[in-house]
């Protein structure tokens, strides 16, 4: 599907975390149920991997889209937290 098909609220998910909320959900459970065992360990993956990024970031020429992509990062890794994480509390 093309951006320009996607509703504003699709749009903004996408905007913010890189990818809509229900094809976040659909890997993140896909994930969880062939490879990763808990949902905080998936997070804390996504953490680490924002924290290689911000590394690899300070020798790109091109640190705008790499910050771009650690922000949408970390955002997914706080989405998962927040919906995942705290209903398993």
């Amino acid at each position: 599907m093309r951006f320009e098909d996607l509703s504003q609220a699709e749009r903004a998910e996408i905007r913010k975390y890189g990818v809509t909320v229900q094809g976040m959900r659909e890997a993140v459970e896909s994930s969880l149920q062939y490879r990763i065992g808990s949902p905080k360990l998936l997070a804390l993956g996504m953490i680490n991997d924002a924290q290689v990024m911000i590394a690899q970031a300070m020798d790109s020429d091109n640190r705008y889209h790499v910050i771009e992509d650690q922000r949408q990062l970390l955002n997914r890794a706080c989405w998962v937290l927040s919906n995942f994480v705290e209903n398993q509390v």
